[in-house]
């Protein structure tokens, strides 16, 4: 079974925290979508590695199907 966007995200933040990603290369990743309504506040900010990056927003994708700005932002993401 694979897991949940949810889990994929609580995973992290226990494992590393909001911030962990140290000197490496990393983007920053919006926890709740703002086309979901997510903000650019800290909280719901975290600093994910570009693989873990791409599989968060295919998990919100595939959770998502209805979301066209999520489909897009996977796509996009994919080229």
């Amino acid at each position: 079974m694979e897991i949940s966007y949810d889990e994929f995200i609580v995973n992290i933040l226990n494992t590393r925290g909001r911030n962990g990603c140290g000197e490496e290369y990393h983007e920053t990743h919006h926890i709740v979508p703002k086309c979901m309504g997510g903000t650019n506040d800290k909280e719901n900010l975290i600093d994910l590695f570009a693989r873990e990056h791409f599989e968060a927003h295919r998990l919100l994708a595939l959770e998502n199907p209805e979301n066209d700005s999520l489909i897009y932002a996977w796509a996009c993401m994919a080229w």
